[in-house]
């Protein structure tokens, strides 16, 4: 069985909003079926908020 991932490193500490809808508009255009968030603090957080903006229209920050 083979599972097609991708590894998305480019979130910093206290990251931005552009970071976030970056990486989430990549989730939507790959189609992925899940997220992996891997660490403690931002690197979770953020993985949460990639895969609410990547499953629902409009901005987080609205």
């Amino acid at each position: 069985m083979h599972i097609a991932y991708c590894v998305y490193d480019k979130i910093q500490p206290n990251p931005t909003k552009d970071s976030i809808m970056k990486a989430a508009e990549m989730t939507k255009l790959e189609s992925f079926n899940f997220v992996i968030g891997f660490g403690r603090g931002s690197p979770m957080e953020v993985s949460k908020a990639i895969a609410l903006m990547a499953t629902n229209l409009g901005n987080l920050w609205v």
